[in-house]
This record gives C-alpha cells, sequence and structure tokens, in this order.
C-alpha cells in the first residue's frame, strides 16, 4: 500500500483489474441496452419492449420510457404507474401481464 498524505492508495491487482473490466462492460451494455429501449419506445414498439418474453429490456425502469412519450411526460406517467400499481422504482420485469396491458392501452388512446 502506498500512502500520499491523508489517503492510501491500493495498488490494484491483475485479478482487481480484470474484475473491474468486466463490471465496466456490463455498466456499459446495461446503459445500451436501457437507450435502445427508450429509443423503440419513444418510436412506438411499445409490445416489443413491455414484452413479457423480452429479458433485454427486464432491468429496465418504466417510468423513464414513460418520460419519452409524447402527450405523456412526467407528471402523468407517475400517475399512470400509480394507477396500476407501480412505483417509480419499478422495472419492466417487475410488471404483470395486466400492468402492461393496462399501460399499453392507456398510451394507445392518446390522441
Amino acid at each position: 500500500m502506498l500512502h500520499t498524505g491523508h489517503y492510501p492508495l491500493l495498488m490494484e491487482t491483475s485479478v482487481g483489474a480484470s474484475q473491474r473490466k468486466r463490471d465496466i462492460e456490463l455498466v456499459c451494455d446495461h446503459r445500451r441496452l436501457r437507450i435502445l429501449a427508450v429509443e423503440q419506445f419513444a418510436s412506438g414498439l411499445i409490445e416489443k419492449v413491455l414484452g413479457e418474453d423480452n429479458l433485454m429490456f427486464g432491468h429496465v425502469y418504466v417510468v423513464k420510457l414513460l418520460d419519452v412519450v409524447p402527450g405523456i411526460g412526467k407528471v402523468a406517467g407517475r400517475r399512470l404507474l400509480s394507477s396500476v400499481g407501480l412505483n417509480g422504482f419499478s422495472t419492466v420485469s417487475h410488471m404483470t401481464a395486466q400492468q402492461r396491458l393496462c399501460i399499453i392501452e392507456a398510451i394507445r388512446a392518446l390522441p
């Protein structure tokens, strides 16, 4: 361990460096999938993103998807989530089939 001032600097081992690299790659993959989900949702592929068999977007927050829908926005999106029994931290994988259907119908009913 090296000391500089008040804070010790830990020497990074090759095992630690490779684990860090894998962690960074995982975070980048999640970020890339989240961006793809939001883009597809905004372009109208709602059923594809919310599909029960779509494991690719399971970690995406539903509120982030609703934020990009024209005519819904942040406040109405959170109200919609609340009306189907979800909160702001609910992910696509937490949704039931009925909740998915209610959200899809609400979005399709927009002018």
